[in-house]
């Protein structure tokens, strides 16, 4: 027969006689000699390194290897385990390797192996226990990687073991470790140094920020230093949020964003402190702000800020350069660290989502693999939810207060009112605190408080030990409480409600508030019970929680178990809350007096005092200063009234009049008008002097009067003023009278001659103007002639001839500060001047008359006494900001080992959540009747009025006018019905009050009341009608206002200011408690200024507002109308009463009574038994504060869907002790109670918490839980009414209030744009009294203010607990990629995972097992099936060119499913197993029985002749026993796994399997009945959910079962294979008897690490290895490299007992198999080498038959025998032939039924019995051998004993006769050489009988 030779591979497919050509049955340690055309026997392995480094010596015998990574250079890097178990006192350590085939000791290799990380995990230093620094890796979870090297040629490598986060290890850099040994450290990072606890996830590849950065802006001493000069900030709000930056460049996320910090263009320092106010978006300051930055993570070494800037609706981001951590953290900067922002340094524009988007970051990772420069994870698991709801259920809230005080101090001062403190000292000189006030920065940060009688809804979550932060789990409100409600000692009857107990929960309100809603309205929606310390409103130590109790009606808790409460004890009683209804926060109103915003205490820092007066420096002045016209040229100096745009009063119009007498612009005398000087001599006065006076001359002051210095006014011929000098009450620059003394007051005597010329009336004024400041003021006129008539100030004017006007005997006395009204020129920079003009008739021209004008001063200061009750009123409150205290958190100590503090959230109220939807104070409207659009005063007038004016109506009408001040309570005698109401947002944003129910009264009020004084609207021009004769038509004329009975536009304004004093409770305030008084329907509007409004379709009056405001129109139901307050006045306000009235009237503002020395106040509670300096509320006006309310059933629905906004409060680091208890006995060090924080500081010798530390803590100046969306400010509104109907004049009535209100708008932020924006009190009282009506300061467009500065904080927030699924955290099918690597950059782009970049597979293909790549693609191994991702597709064209589609993104596109079937094909379910090879991608299909290899086409190649064996030895031994069909850990010794040999291109794939052993079997609980004592008991088990074996004990203490140990060899076996396949010839080659649990590899070779031995003893490396049979002195730590050493040993490197495995080759010969032979012979071609040991090859070529035994075999004969030489085995040319076999199968009688049928046979006879091989025997049998104690290889081996009989009788040893052969050739591998078998043969010939 023709040689066979070995070419086709194993084949166990076919039965023997169709066994292929060229393919061989068995082989055992063989491989494909490709080079030789030859079987070889496979070398050993020997060891290449060592896993044992000198300085980690006491751990390195129990290193078992769970993963590795090839890198480049060869090298490989080693994951290990200690194997021992953990213990009490004992982690086991996890360390990092790197073995280097290469490595020398100089490079740190000590048997090529060095410790690159092993951190100290059992350290007992108190530094080391408080911080992780344990890599976590574990005996069950093989690890799998990768690597790269980056632009600076640093290998970083990548890995994941779907147990610990993914990871990553700069390679280079730890080599670099400064500290030796290098291992001890990350990066040389000290542990002791670190102030990180979590330090070993530095190594995370999801940057891992260890612990969080606090940030925070505090005031200090006297100010802050946080908004500071020095910058080029726009206005706007500002954040600053954080991220971490390692040495890589690569940053976590942000893990913390600042609340805001408002930017406006004033300072702390402006003063007044109200003129501190905001700007419009964008508007450029000098401002920087600087903050403060603690709780620092050194281990970074940079920071990277990015400031966020809100301006407008614009939101930027800025980052900043990165910084040294121990610079902001103040460690080395001697100016205390922090972060500046400046906005003029350098930055760079960043993108919002950089901060608010995360880079997303698992918690596992099963898979790992990079493709073209991108990472990619596949299998994810993302943070579990730390399932804290239970015990947040349990949190309770106490509300409390931050006072601020004095609050806002404010000095109401006369020229604070009149010009805003232009012409004296700012607040009177006295010194005002900026801090305490919303305008002060730090305020702002940290004391945003929450709204009263407001509901919030509030939640906890926690910062994780990334980082990140949890879901933030819900805080219930209150339980609601029975509550005796009204026997409460501070309450008063008129509630409304019968005394007796109401349920909060269950009571309906009375009458009208039931109609709200029938079935849902409870009192807890009007009425205040905060104050009831009853119940749930109560706490532990028997204090008030001072919360109310709110619940929604339509949404409950759902019925799972986060919402059964538990506290440290577990369930709480009663605390179930499935199916409850959603109970939120509902805060105090200011019904309960311990919780009111403004204080009730006596001392609210009020003070009504007087001026100091300081003596004037001069004893007062007389002087006289003449003017006259000079007719030089004969020409008169004549005023063209065209250029005074034909106005009668060109002085007066016009502002740079030439030749007017005074210059408008500059108050200086205009040269022009004068040639002469005159003295005193040349004047005549008419009507004498002024008692006392003394003739003085302006010019030439007598020197020994001591009044004045000599000064020169003389003007030359030309006109030309000549400059005087000197000082005094003269102001020789502006050549005006200027008062340099407070209080100074001024006698004038005047002269003014005219002439009158011919033809028609004349006219000629004069007057006297003042102004405050520069700034001028209307005027009326003392003097006036019309018609040649005289003035009531004339002696000798006469008509058709010259005349004088003089002012009356005696002058007159100027004392005011407005037109010709009283006035005090008050301080420094008043004066007054003199101008004159008249106008001849029927001439446009002005002329000034030639005789002398004068005018005379007697001024004169007066003493102290004058002016002892000019009162000033300093006010400021004590305030107090809503805030609260948490009790009851109770943190279990398994979450708080995953967290590293926690923070508060509240939901976002928007308005539709609002219950509260303003604040503001409330005007009543008055009820009037009239016509509209007329007054009193054109009634008078008749029809001529009538017509003039115009009304619509000439019947009168009913209707409301929206008065600017309160009347007499007769006024309103059902109480107070339709209402102004000025909440400020809602005035500037106009959302919705169509959800507005109802109003409840916070405060009672009692003003300080100020009159107005004698202000003047501006005059206007008014078309008179009048009739030239009796009886003829009214013809038309044009005249001033001023001049007209016809019109309604008075000139009088009515004004005052009301300024809030004394803040009462309504509970006091008023002796009817019902505070909630309901809107009648629809009856609320918007309704705009100056206007008529119609609202009787909403339910409203008409409402009069001509000359009005804007507000918000607010009509009461029915008897629910307010009780009328005291107004004091009557409403007269700004009118002087009549005699004898009892209001004193005379003290307006800006008048002053000589007489009976009254003040300026009209309100002021003077009266006071209260001491100096204060007052009382006896007989002041009173005003209502209220809250415009929605009655509203469910607000903040649902809770899982909320927006939430963080307070700023957070608890780090050790202040989480004080929170923390002990999940086995619940037992708790802390409190549990945030009111009990004050900054725990970590021991450095115990690492135990110190408390009352004040180094550390955030919290250590803990105040309460602030950062809510409510500041507390002064709201100055600005009111205005014309009241125009028949029955009222027309004196415009206009006031100013200004109160404290809460609002989500810092309303001291408010700021104008133009005079139509100006408000109260940036501006002056004055001006917007003088300016109301014309312009309506409440308008939308006029309430400006930027938005910005009520901003919360939003950018970065926690997401609410889902109620329906709140923990996907599973993404099996889910790959996600990181960035691509960029080559030239620093960066490390693997390590940023974006949200939005994963690929999520089809579920119905199971889980991805593998992520893999082969020919630049991407493959995704599903449980089921093989998906391949798509790239570019090539189109060939007809050119011959290759044009491309698709974007190459294998994201774009969904993957190919490569091989389509109804239940996928080509899965996995061994990760280890599959590798990527140059001849495709291999992997083994568990579930399946199958091996493919995937080339351009996926190949079954189990089906190579294998598929049977496969589909038998694939299956896991222990399947049938229940064990998981996802078991992959051949570490542990249950899965596969493979290798690539380089050098001779197969892959060996190698199955480790635990079998049960008999005892197992016995006691596996489905083969046995119940136990002897009890079910179960005694049997084993299989926890599906730990992967383990279990025995059930009831005898054992306290549990009722014990895990089994796959090492338990009682119970287990060690058990697998190892078969080798070339994929070149895609052949299967031979089994192995090695069965390692891990491989490496790299360019030339593989290695393997084993198992199979014990750890080393005592740690003694020189002799520990040894075990039971001696064979390896370094036991499991060995590297063993294969293809070297001796063959056939594997895993021995003890030369005195090495135990060599066989090299086996069992071959068929089938030649003409259709005929029997009679096999006489075989032969083999070989050559056997002997090795050399001065090359270190197999180069001595021996004559050896090289083989030491045989087996061969047929159907049913077999013969075994060992070959020796020349007996057995002799060489015949090429070849060793071997003869003498004989058949040595053992027979026996077969009686079977099938031999022994009673039928006769063919002889005739009846079978007895056939003689046969044994019929109940294998003649091999398939096993798993041991090759040593712990481990066993499969072989086949033959069945000596039960099939073979040696003893055989030589007769019956037959030669072999079948229609094939079968021959097994063995060598023991004992003299180590090399065997090339080539081919075999066999002789025989045909078998004829």
């Amino acid at each position: 027969m023709a040689d066979k030779r070995f070419i086709k591979g194993l084949f166990k497919d076919t039965a023997h006689i169709d066994q292929p050509e060229g393919s061989w049955r068995y082989a055992l340690n063989a491989f494909l000699n490709q080079n030789d055309g030859a079987i070889s026997n496979e070398g050993g392995n020997e060891i290449d390194g060592v896993i044992a480094d000198p300085d980690y010596a006491q751990n390195i015998e129990f290193y078992l290897v769970v993963g590795e990574i090839g890198i480049d250079n060869d090298r490989t890097i080693l994951f290990l385990k200690d194997s021992r178990p953990p213990a009490a006192g004992f982690t086991p350590y996890s360390a990092i390797g790197v073995f280097d085939p290469n490595g020398t000791v100089s490079d740190g290799y000590i048997n090529k192996f060095k410790m690159l990380l092993e951190l100290d995990v059992n350290n007992p230093t108190a530094t080391f226990v408080s911080k992780n620094l344990d890599l976590n890796f574990s005996l069950n979870k093989r690890i799998e990687g990768t690597f790269k090297v980056d632009s600076r040629n640093n290998t970083i490598i990548y890995w994941t073991d779907d147990l610990n986060p993914p990871r990553t290890l700069n390679v280079t850099r730890q080599e670099s470790n400064p500290l030796n040994p290098i291992a001890s450290t990350i990066y040389g990072t000290s542990i002791v140094g670190s102030t990180n606890r979590y330090y070993i996830e530095q190594l995370n590849l999801f940057p891992h920020s260890g612990q969080t950065p606090h940030i925070a802006l505090d005031g200090f001493g006297s100010g802050q230093d946080n908004v500071k000069e020095g910058g080029g900030l726009l206005t706007g709000v500002y954040y600053l949020a954080l991220a971490y930056v390692d040495e890589d460049f690569v940053a976590t996320n942000f893990v913390v964003v600042s609340n805001p910090v408002s930017v406006v263009d004033e300072y702390d320092h402006t003063r007044p402190t109200y003129k501190k106010d905001g700007a419009k978006d964008g508007v450029q300051t000098s401002k920087s702000i600087k903050w403060a930055i603690s709780n620092l993570n050194s281990d970074y070494p940079f920071i990277r800020p990015v400031v966020i800037r809100k301006m407008g609706d614009a939101i930027d981001a800025y980052r900043l350069n990165d910084l040294d951590t121990r610079i902001v953290g103040g460690n080395i900067n001697p100016f205390g660290g922090g972060i500046m922002f400046s906005g003029v340094e350098g930055y760079a524009k960043a993108s919002i989502d950089d901060v608010i988007i995360d880079t997303v970051s698992y918690e596992k990772a099963k898979t790992i693999n990079q493709l073209d420069g991108i990472l990619y994870l596949g299998n994810l698991e993302s943070k579990e939810d730390l399932g804290f709801q239970k015990y947040a259920n349990n949190i309770k809230v106490n509300s409390r207060l931050k006072t601020i005080e004095p609050f806002d101090e404010m000095h109401y001062r006369v020229d604070m009112l009149e010009t805003g403190y232009l012409n004296s000292v700012v607040d009177g000189g006295n010194a005002v605190d900026s801090r305490n006030s919303y305008r002060y920065q730090p305020n702002i940060y940290n004391y945003k408080g929450f709204k009263r009688n407001e509901v919030y809804a509030l939640y906890i979550a926690f910062i994780l030990n990334d980082g990140s932060m949890s879901y933030a789990y819900h805080i219930p409100g209150r339980a609601n409480e029975n509550i005796n409600w009204y026997n409460q000692a501070d309450y008063v009857a008129g509630s409304g409600l019968p005394a007796g107990a109401y349920d909060e929960f269950a009571s309906a309100p009375p009458g009208d508030f039931r109609q709200l809603s029938a079935t849902d309205a409870r009192l807890f929606h009007f009425w205040d019970s905060s104050h009831v310390n009853q119940g749930s409103n109560s706490n532990a130590a028997g204090n008030c929680r001072h919360m109310n109790f709110w619940h929604n009606r339509t949404e409950f808790y759902p019925d799972t178990d986060n919402y059964i409460t538990h506290d440290r004890n577990g369930v709480v009683p009663g605390g179930d809350l499935r199916g409850d209804y959603v109970r939120h926060n509902h805060f105090p109103s200011n019904e309960n007096l311990d919780r009111m915003v403004v204080t009730q205490v006596t001392n609210h820092h009020e003070e009504v005092n007087t001026d100091a007066f300081t003596a004037p420096t001069f004893g007062g002045w007389q002087g006289v200063f003449g003017y006259r016209q000079s007719a030089a040229g004969g020409d008169q100096a004549r005023i063209s009234a065209a250029s005074c745009n034909e106005t009668c009063d060109c002085a007066l119009q016009s502002l740079n009049f030439d030749n007017s007498l005074i210059s408008e612009t500059s108050g200086e005398i205009n040269t022009n008008s004068f040639t002469t000087a005159l003295n005193a001599s040349a004047l005549n006065f008419s009507g004498g002097n002024p008692a006392g006076y003394v003739d003085h001359d302006a010019w030439a002051a007598d020197a020994a009067a001591n009044f004045i210095p000599s000064q020169d006014l003389a003007f030359d011929g030309g006109g030309n003023a000549c400059s005087g000098s000197g000082a005094g009450p003269w102001e020789s620059y502006n050549h005006r009278f200027v008062a340099t003394e407070p209080n100074t007051t001024v006698f004038v005597n005047w002269r003014l001659g005219f002439d009158q010329t011919q033809g028609g009336s004349e006219g000629a004024y004069a007057g006297l103007r003042s102004s405050i400041g520069g700034v001028r003021t209307p005027s009326w006129y003392d003097y006036i002639t019309t018609n040649g008539q005289d003035s009531a100030y004339s002696n000798s004017a006469t008509s058709g001839g010259a005349g004088d006007c003089l002012s009356p005997a005696g002058g007159v006395t100027r004392h005011g500060l407005s037109g010709w009204h009283e006035f005090n020129l008050v301080d420094p920079g008043d004066y007054v001047e003199l101008w004159s003009h008249f106008q001849p008739s029927g001439s446009s021209e002005f002329a000034v008359d030639r005789d002398v004008g004068h005018m005379l001063w007697d001024v004169q200061a007066p003493t102290t006494a004058n002016f002892n009750n000019i009162n000033n009123v300093k006010v400021s409150h004590e305030v107090r900001a809503l805030g609260f205290d948490l009790e009851d958190i109770h943190i279990p100590r398994s979450i708080a080992d995953k967290v590293q503090g926690f923070r508060i959230y509240y939901a976002k109220r928007e308005h539709s959540d609002k219950t509260c939807l303003d604040q503001s104070v409330i005007i009543p409207q008055q009820r009037q009747s009239g016509i509209l659009g007329l007054c009193s005063e054109a009634v008078i007038t008749g029809d001529a009025g009538a017509q003039a004016m115009q009304s619509l109506l000439n019947t009168p009408e009913s209707f409301y006018t929206n008065s600017a001040y309160a009347f007499d309570p007769v006024v309103y005698p059902f109480g107070y019905e339709q209402l102004s109401f000025y909440g400020f947002n809602l005035l500037r944003k106009k959302d919705s009050i169509a959800p507005a129910t109802h109003i409840k009264v916070q405060y009672g009020v009692y003003d300080y009341v100020w009159n107005g004084g004698d202000i003047e609207q501006e005059k206007q021009s008014f078309t008179e009608l009048v009739a030239p004769m009796p009886g003829e038509p009214l013809e038309s004329t044009e005249v001033w206002t001023n001049d007209s009975t016809q019109n309604c536009y008075a000139s009088a304004v009515l004004s005052a200011l009301f300024v809030g004093r004394n803040y009462c409770s309504t509970r006091l305030f008023s002796t009817t408690y019902n505070l909630n008084r309901i809107l009648g329907q629809k009856a609320k509007s918007y309704v705009n200024g100056d206007s008529i409004f119609n609202g009787q379709a909403l339910g409203l009056a008409k409402i009069l507002n001509l000359y009005g405001d804007s507000h918000i129109a607010l009509g009461l139901k029915d008897g629910h109308e307010l009780p009328a307050l005291s107004t004091r006045q009557n409403g007269n306000y700004g009118v002087t009463p009549a005699a004898g009235s009892p209001c004193i009237l005379q003290n307006n503002l800006g008048y002053f009574d000589f007489n009976n020395q009254n003040g300026h106040l009209t309100d002021a509670g003077v009266g006071s038994t209260n001491g100096p300096g204060t007052s009382t509320s006896q007989n002041m006006h009173e005003s209502y504060i209220v809250d415009l309310k929605a009655f509203k059933t469910d607000v903040y629905k649902s809770i899982d869907s909320q927006e939430l906004i963080w307070t700023g409060f957070e608890v780090l680091h050790q202040e989480m002790e004080n929170f923390i208890f002990e999940d086995d006995d619940g037992s708790m060090t802390g409190t549990g109670h945030t009111a009990d924080l004050n900054g725990y500081l970590e021991d450095g010798n115990t690492g135990n918490p110190i408390a009352g530390a004040d180094a550390l803590g955030v919290n250590n100046d803990y105040d309460g839980i602030f950062g809510g969306d409510i500041f507390i400010c002064r709201y100055g509104i600005v009111k205005s009414i014309s009241p125009l109907h028949s029955n009222s004049t027309s004196n415009a009535q206009r006031a100013i209030y200004e109160h404290i209100v809460e609002s989500v708008d810092n309303i001291n932020f408010r700021h104008s744009e133009s005079d139509e924006s100006l408000y109260f009190p940036s501006a002056n009282f004055r001006d917007l009294i003088t300016k109301g009506g014309k312009q309506d300061y409440m308008s939308q467009d006029n309430l400006k203010y930027n938005d910005n500065y009520s901003e919360v904080n939003d950018i970065r927030t926690a997401i609410p607990l889902p109620v329906k699924d709140p923990n996907q955290i599973d993404f099996p099918t889910r790959t996600h990629r990181s960035a691509k690597n960029d080559t030239t950059s620093l960066i490390d782009n693997y390590r940023l995972f974006l949200a939005n970049q994963f690929k999520d597979l089809p579920r119905n293909r199971g889980e991805l097992w593998k992520l893999a790549s082969f020919s630049n693609l991407l493959y995704f191994h599903m449980e089921d099936s093989l998906f391949k991702a798509k790239g570019k597709q090539s189109l060939q064209m007809k050119d011959g060119s290759e044009s491309f589609v698709g974007s190459g993104d294998i994201f774009q596109q969904d993957p190919d499913e490569v091989v389509q079937t109804g239940g996928g094909y080509g899965g996995t379910q061994s990760q280890f197993a599959a590798i990527t090879t140059k001849a495709g991608y291999f992997f083994v299909d568990k579930d399946s029985r199958k091996v493919f290899l995937m080339r351009d086409q996926l190949t079954e190649i189990s089906a190579n002749g294998m598929e049977s064996w496969f589909r038998e030895y694939i299956p896991l031994a222990l399947e049938p026993y229940k064990l998981k069909n996802a078991t992959d850990n051949p570490l542990a010794g249950i899965g596969f796994h493979s290798v690539y040999d380089p050098k001779y291109k197969r892959i060996l794939l190698t199955k480790r399997d635990i079998a049960p052993t008999q005892t197992f079997i016995d006691l596996w609980i489905g083969n046995t009945e119940e136990g002897s004592f009890g079910w179960n008991d005694g049997l084993i088990d299989y926890d599906d959910e730990t992967g383990q074996y279990f025995i059930y004990d009831v005898a054992m203490s306290g549990t009722t079962y014990e895990y089994i140990d796959f090492q338990d060899t009682t119970y287990f076996s060690k058990a697998g294979w190892t078969i080798s396949y070339f994929p070149e010839l895609n052949i299967w080659v031979s089994f192995h008897s090695y069965i390692p649990y891990i491989y490496l590899k790299d360019s030339t070779d593989y290695y393997s690490i084993t198992d199979k031995y014990l750890p080393y003893v005592n740690g003694d490396v020189s002799n520990a290895g040894a075990t039971a049979n001696d064979v390896s002195l370094h036991g499991n730590a060995g590297i063993w490299k294969h293809h070297a050493g001796k063959k056939g040993v594997y895993y021995e490197d003890l030369s005195t007992n090495e135990n060599p495995h066989y090299f086996e080759l069992e071959f068929i010969h089938n030649d003409s198999k259709t005929l029997d032979k009679v096999y006489s012979s075989f032969d083999f071609t070989i050559q056997t080498f002997k090795y050399n040991s001065d090359t270190s090859l197999y180069d001595i070529n021996v004559l050896e038959h090289g083989f030491d035994s045989y087996i061969i075999y047929n159907t049913h004969q077999v013969d075994q025998n060992h070959l020796f030489y020349f007996i057995n085995t002799r060489r015949i040319g090429n070849e060793w032939k071997i003869n003498q076999f004989r058949d040595m199968a053992a027979t026996s009688v077969n009686v079977d039924p099938y031999y022994t049928n009673a039928a006769p046979n063919i002889l005739g006879g009846v079978n007895t019995g056939t003689l046969t091989t044994l019929h109940d025997q294998k003649m091999f049998i398939p096993q798993y051998l041991p090759a040593t104690l712990f481990e066993n290889h499969y072989t086949e081996s033959l069945n000596t004993i039960g099939y073979m009989n040696f003893a055989k009788p030589w007769n019956e040893r037959r030669k072999f006769v079948d229609k094939w052969i079968g021959i097994r050739l063995s060598c023991s591998n004992s003299d180590n050489k090399l065997l090339n078998l080539y081919a075999t043969n066999v002789a025989s010939r045909k078998f004829y009988r």
